[in-house]
């Protein structure tokens, strides 16, 4: 990209950022100044300012007394009001998933639009409701854990399968011996199939009936929070996490109690 092209870009970038208020009424709807001063609240004087460096930088025209954007203006605009939204997504996830080493591999396509329950101290089981709550009526679950609690790992268990659904789960090989010494019964392990595999994250993932998945940030001997999202570029996500995950497992009969 030229170096006048890429002065413009950071130009633009940083008119939009400083004066998106503004941009977004007219794009909204096109207004006289009158109008765009009630719809901004900002004084008349001001509002001159911030309208010439719009116009300066190709973002609206002043079009027979009213200001209208450009098609780069309302784009601008869409694409600013979509960097917002990502970041307040990540300001929320931030809590639970800031633990997690940095270079864990999860991305933008997972935390964009995701809803986050973080565990509290006063209510440490409503962050494990939220992930029984996602399996209960699923016909098919698939997920992998690189650790766990015995105590959940029942519940998850038999949640998944109490209603008739298939579970693949894979297990890190350190807990295998621990959670397959506690299979609910003979039905329970009809319906499940666990794997013995390397889980190379340190979180633990599931994906239920491919309309929804969930991450599993842990911290000491509980859950530090969950993050769930059934956007279709989360769920392809999880999704090829998982089967390079399953790949290189090994399967193995689960034993009942």
């Amino acid at each position: 990209m030229p170096r006048s092209c890429q002065d413009g870009a950071a130009e633009t970038a940083r008119v939009v950022r400083r004066r998106y208020d503004c941009l977004r009424a007219i794009v909204t709807e096109p207004r006289e100044k009158r109008a765009l001063v009630e719809a901004t609240g900002t004084p008349r004087s001001t509002l001159d300012d911030i309208v010439r460096e719009l116009e300066s930088t190709g973002l609206v025209t002043y079009d027979d007394g009213v200001w209208r954007p450009t098609t780069s203006g309302r784009v601008a605009a869409e694409v600013h009001a979509d960097y917002r939204e990502t970041v307040t997504d990540l300001r929320a996830a931030a809590p639970v998933v800031d633990s997690l080493p940095h270079d864990t591999p999860l991305g933008r396509q997972f935390l964009e639009g995701a809803t986050v329950h973080e565990a509290e101290r006063a209510l440490p089981d409503a962050v494990v409701t939220s992930i029984l709550e996602s399996v209960a009526d699923a016909e098919q679950i698939r997920g992998f854990a690189p650790t766990a609690f015995v105590g959940f790992a029942d519940r998850f268990q038999n949640e998944a399968v109490d209603s008739g659904g298939q579970l693949e789960l894979v297990l890190a090989p350190d807990l295998f011996d621990l959670l397959t010494g506690h299979a609910a019964g003979e039905g329970t392990a009809e319906t499940s199939t666990v794997l013995a595999g390397e889980i190379p994250v340190e979180f633990g993932l599931w994906i239920a009936d491919d309309t929804e998945a969930g991450v599993v940030v842990y911290a000491g001997q509980g859950i530090k929070g969950v993050v769930i999202n059934d956007s279709p570029e989360a769920i392809a996500w999880a999704e090829s996490l998982y089967e390079r995950v399953a790949e290189t497992a090994t399967p193995a009969e689960l034993t009942p109690a």
